[in-house]
């Protein structure tokens, strides 16, 4: 158990509040990293990947500290949680109704009353000066973890006793089509095959049109196979393929075999794949590094994102912005892995940075280029970060999950960015610099002294039981100088004497 928690637990026991235990709390707060862990997991690929972005997310306020931020920067995380939560509590409550979860309407309860303290009180707090952002990392950490999280168990537990299995959850697509959902390639989905291949909008698909789609999808086609495909399609010899063509041909061949040369059949089903078939993590490609998998797990739903797109006909412009989200993603995702491979020591890191540098290249230069000209279709896009993501940078995961499982190297502890910046039995250790930052969360009004309204203020907003006595008590112990208010060097010298109430 942290120290953190134990501080908690001492506070529950206990009804005397000791300087020792602010000073433990706070200690907690600036250095011990906030973690998720295998505790509060659902086994719902889609949610646990939210869980451990919000995790993140309060790991970013608690960093921001440390790194001196500005009130402006802060105000911005809050934000992206406050968005974020949104997004995440509308996908949980639909999992849980769709389902049959019967906590669900209480459960949402509890998510209104979470959301309405992020964006109501503690913004407004902040923006106010009456809440430092150590305390929102305290909050965070009580109400997500004790009590939102510990909901989430709750109805992860229904669904195992109940033998519901949720494991094949992990788009937001797959709530709109069940466990069981086998997609049928339609007319429409020709049709949609049809303007992947006519570039120039003409409505034909000439041969070098053909010749451009097979190229972008890496199926290495012969000279032969391109005429052989013309032919077999063009039944009115006119040298190009109109949408009636395209539709008897798909709908009468068949897949090819090992020896045979590429049908129309394989690249029809290829096409009912992209359009039907959702693109799934799966355990395959896990590495059990916990930061390393909730960020692979994002760029699976930024993939599925873009497939989604074709069928709800987005305009370029949204299609664009999707790809420059997945763009901005797999850097900080490259940078991450990268900085792992070198800090344990993986012999494969230079090679694989090469891998992850073409990768981005790719996405950059040439994916981002060739879908503003209109050389390359979105669903080309997702095939090609299907095969290239899949068999290339998850593949390569693999090689350095075995590598550091072969030799006994223990990375289930990194789920945070800042994890990569410590080792594993890091033990933190408040300095003088901590203890004036709990000086500045204390010190409303920057005056250089803590007043009794200002202690009242802090304990109320840790949510510590303090009585009037209790707090009379603190401020006589502090207050040395008898001056009626605590200075730096007061506060100094009382939370370093000071210790734990006994449990």
């Amino acid at each position: 158990m942290s120290t953190f928690a134990k501080t908690l637990r001492t506070l529950e026991k206990n009804h005397m509040t000791t300087w020792g235990e602010v000073s433990h709390i706070f200690q907690g707060l600036l250095t011990e990293p906030v973690r998720m862990g295998d505790k509060y997991r659902t086994g719902i690929p889609l949610i646990d990947s939210h869980h451990a972005q919000i995790f993140n997310f309060i790991e970013e306020i608690r960093q921001s500290v440390r790194q001196k931020q500005t009130k402006e920067q802060l105000m911005q995380t809050m934000k992206k949680i406050e968005d974020f939560c949104d997004y995440h509590f509308s996908f949980e409550s639909k999992i849980m109704k769709k389902l049959g979860y019967p906590g669900a309407d209480d459960h949402t309860q509890t998510l209104t009353s979470f959301t309405k303290r992020v964006v109501d009180d503690w913004k407004e707090k902040l923006a106010q000066g009456m809440l430092h952002p150590l305390e929102v990392v305290h909050g965070l950490k009580t109400t997500v973890v004790d009590a939102i999280m510990a909901e989430d168990v709750k109805y992860a537990k229904y669904f195992a006793d109940n033998g519901i299995d949720v494991s094949w959850i992990e788009t937001p697509q797959d709530l709109d089509r069940g466990k069981d959902y086998v997609g049928v390639c339609t007319d429409e989905d020709i049709k949609e095959t049809f303007n992947v291949v006519d570039r120039d909008g003409g409505g034909t698909i000439s041969r070098n049109e053909l010749a451009l789609l097979l190229k972008n999808l890496n199926l290495g086609a012969s000279d032969e196979d391109i005429s052989r495909l013309m032919r077999e399609a063009d039944k009115d010899d006119s040298g190009e393929i109109d949408f009636n063509e395209l539709i008897s041909i798909m709908k009468s061949s068949t897949q090819a075999t090992a020896q045979q040369a590429l049908t129309w059949g394989q690249i029809n089903d290829l096409f009912k794949n992209l359009l039907n078939e959702p693109v799934r993590m799966g355990e395959k490609y896990r590495t059990g590094i916990p930061l390393i998998d909730s960020q692979h797990a994002q760029i699976f739903i930024l993939i599925e994102d873009i497939r989604q797109a074709v069928r709800q006909k987005q305009t370029k412009e949204q299609l664009m912005q999707t790809i420059a989200k997945l763009e901005d993603f797999c850097k900080y995702n490259l940078s991450s892995e990268l900085k792992l491979l070198k800090k344990f020591g993986y012999p494969g890191a230079d090679e694989h940075d090469q891998t992850l540098t073409s990768f981005t290249k790719r996405v950059v230069e040439d994916w981002k280029q060739k879908l503003a000209n209109g050389m390359l279709h979105p669903l080309e896009v997702v095939h090609g970060l299907k095969t290239t993501v899949v068999d290339t940078i998850m593949a390569e995961g693999a090689k350095y999950t075995k590598y550091f499982a072969d030799n006994g190297i223990e990375l289930s502890w990194i789920e945070t960015p800042q994890d990569l910046d410590r080792s594993q039995d890091d033990v933190a250790v408040s300095s003088d610099e901590d203890i004036m930052e709990t000086f500045k969360v204390v010190d409303r009004d920057g005056g250089g002294t803590i007043s009794r309204d200002e202690l009242v203020l802090l304990l109320k907003n840790l949510n510590v039981s303090a009585t009037d006595e209790d707090i009379n008590r603190l401020m006589d112990e502090a207050d040395k100088d008898g001056s009626g208010e605590i200075d730096f060097s007061e506060l100094i010298t009382i939370m370093k004497s000071s210790t734990l109430t006994p449990a």
